[in-house]
């Protein structure tokens, strides 16, 4: 972990920082809108496993079938494209903007800057969760209840980590302006 977290020091320049930004913006404001968009002709009012807080096997199983044959391989498609790329991009972001200020504000040496390494933990939960979720709809009707717990805590942790991550985020812009003002 030490060696990633050195890496994502080196990575998490100024520009880097930007290019993630505008990465990251093109998803939420382009890519993303047109992909739901899509996901809504199928998933309709069910909604997605991923965007629920913890799916209990009833709930996934009753979004499996209103999806129809369908929309679970559309959905499937998604999992292995789409939510590959894009925590992706927002882990580029996260983990950049984070070290980025983190360590300006702590000193690139302070174990505070670690706390970039929950921008991973929720790209492994969401790989993790979405790899369950495919393997789910693809095996509909079969039903994995035991599988479907498991992707239902990935799920719920990866959402409780995004929140961590959010924080961290959201400390290290507001430590960040505050640190050069009180260096100058």
């Amino acid at each position: 972990m030490r060696y990633l977290a050195q890496f994502l020091k080196r990575l998490s320049t100024g520009p880097m920082v930007v290019v993630a930004t505008i990465i990251f913006v093109v998803f939420i404001t382009s890519i993303l809108p047109g992909e739901k968009a899509k996901m809504d002709t199928y998933a309709g009012e069910v909604g997605t496993i991923d965007l629920s807080f913890f799916p209990l096997p009833d709930q996934v199983y009753a979004m499996a079938e209103a999806y129809g044959e369908d929309g679970r391989h559309k959905y499937i498609v998604s999992r292995v494209s789409l939510d590959i790329v894009w925590p992706l991009a927002y882990t580029f972001f996260m983990v950049s903007l984070i070290t980025f200020c983190l360590v300006r504000v702590h000193g690139s040496d302070s174990r505070w800057v670690n706390l970039n390494l929950s921008v991973v933990a929720v790209l492994l939960l969401d790989f993790i969760e979405n790899g369950l979720a495919a393997f789910v709809m693809a095996a509909y009707p079969d039903r994995f209840d035991g599988i479907v717990y498991i992707m239902a805590a990935i799920t719920a942790t990866k959402w409780i980590m995004m929140g961590v991550t959010g924080l961290v985020m959201l400390y290290g812009i507001i430590a960040l302006p505050v640190a050069l003002i009180k260096n100058r």
